[in-house]
């Protein structure tokens, strides 16, 4: 997305508003579904980023937060919740914490009858998110940050409503495509630098879509 088109990118004109208004309003708009459109209102992206990028919390660019790990870009989360269409009610997984900010997405989205559960690998990180989706006391029992490896899902927890991936694979796992329920949906990256939205159409067959142009940092073995 070209944001210049909108005016300066200079961090100093960004803000909560500002950004929430680029992706929520206008003909140009990203967001289009009221229910994503109220999560981004509601959580700001300044709660999930460290104190020296803080300035730059609302410009439109990814932000390391710990040994070469980065936040995604607000616009291309925007995207990607876009296309995962998350519903309320409904049961989340969530795969790369990073900060916690797109499973406090989730978790508002979702509301006190559904439930996020948001997998991350390096124990420091998942601190980080935990105490970042902890600023947001209503999510509290929504949200649940969970140290593992996510490459295999979550069976314990399974099936889920919906499964977003933060991490890219060579090809979609299987055995993460098998935790979704018959009509749920699943957006995961892969190492061809594009985006996969798939849906579990029946209990064998899975109906997929590709997306180019989204670059993500390769899943990872193990914990950390």
């Amino acid at each position: 997305m070209d944001i210049d088109q909108y005016g300066s990118a200079n961090v100093f004109n960004w803000s909560h508003q500002h950004l929430t208004d680029i992706l929520t309003r206008g003909n140009k708009r990203i967001i289009q579904d009221p229910l994503i459109a109220n999560a981004f209102k509601a959580i700001k992206r300044e709660d999930f980023v460290r104190e020296p990028n803080q300035s730059k919390a609302y410009q439109d660019q990814q932000l390391e937060i710990l040994n070469n790990q980065f936040m995604t870009q607000p616009t291309t989360v925007a995207q990607i919740l876009q296309l995962l269409h998350p519903r309320e009610s409904k049961k989340y997984l969530d795969i790369g914490a990073g900060s916690g900010y797109v499973a406090a997405l989730l978790g508002f989205i979702t509301g006190e009858q559904g439930k996020v559960y948001t997998l991350e690998r390096n124990q420091y990180i998942a601190e980080f998110a935990r105490q970042n989706i902890l600023k947001y006391p209503n999510l509290a029992g929504i949200v649940q940050v969970v140290f593992k490896d996510g490459q295999e899902g979550y069976a314990e927890k399974a099936p889920f409503d919906f499964i977003h991936s933060s991490v890219a694979f060579t090809t979609v796992p299987s055995i993460i495509k098998n935790q979704l329920v018959v009509g749920g949906r699943m957006t995961v990256p892969t190492t061809n630098n594009d985006l996969r939205l798939i849906e579990r159409v029946s209990p064998t067959d899975f109906d997929e879509r590709i997306y180019e142009g989204f670059i993500f940092t390769e899943a990872q073995d193990g914990i950390e």
